[in-house]
């Protein structure tokens, strides 16, 4: 029996996304397995602040957050303003995470300022467009996009910073704990979260334009 071209469409589809998931997974994997030999060369101080790690973070999230930006602008369909939202609060994230850098260049109250201003930013923008955002949000939150970014943010909140928080670990490890330690699972579980955050971001523009090119061909 001949496939229909709803069902032709829909392996299609699949196929686009094992393509893609792919090598998102294999990024991962490169990732974690490259650690030793990192450390081995760096030591710990690639964990520290202003080092490597932070600042590879600071990028993926300042990426993500273009992404989102670029494609909201561009195409100007569909969720503009929902992704508007979350990339401001990707930018924010950024900002927190090179908190040290932000103090030495902006002057009074230091990355405060910027992030506040992020903060300050989002809120308004969504107390003047909260009726798009809701009717984007209602669609969006059934996406393999959002469970994502959700879970970027679960990894990246709860877990990183629970499970990588000193009274948890001495009480875990006793004598044996060493306050480096705190610091290297915070940052790898901060870093896990933000490239899924990041890959929700991508699958986020990816997932609008399959659907504007859905349609196109119904129209």
């Amino acid at each position: 029996m001949e496939n229909s071209p709803n069902t032709r469409s829909d392996n299609n589809l699949l196929r686009k996304v094992v393509a893609r998931f792919v090598p998102y997974t294999l990024i991962i994997f490169a990732i974690s397995a490259s650690l030793p030999a990192v450390v081995e060369h760096g030591d710990v101080i690639v964990f520290e602040e202003n080092g490597p790690v932070e600042w590879l973070q600071f990028t993926i999230m300042l990426v993500s957050a273009v992404v989102l930006l670029l494609y909201s602008r561009l195409e100007g369909y569909g969720s503009r303003e929902l992704f508007t939202i979350i990339a401001l609060v990707q930018v924010a994230v950024a900002i927190r995470e090179m908190d040290d850098t932000f103090d030495q260049f902006v002057p009074f109250i230091g990355w405060e300022s910027p992030f506040i201003i992020c903060i300050l930013t989002g809120i308004l923008f969504y107390w003047r467009r909260k009726n798009a955002i809701s009717i984007q949000m209602d669609t969006f939150i059934r996406t393999r996009a959002f469970s994502l970014l959700w879970c970027g943010f679960i990894v990246t909140v709860p877990f990183a910073q629970l499970v990588g928080h000193g009274d948890f670990l001495k009480l875990l490890m006793g004598n044996d704990y060493v306050r480096d330690f705190k610091r290297v699972i915070e940052e790898l579980g901060e870093l896990l979260g933000y490239l899924l955050i990041l890959i929700g971001s991508f699958e986020a523009v990816l997932q609008q334009k399959e659907k504007q090119n859905d349609n196109s061909n119904s129209g």
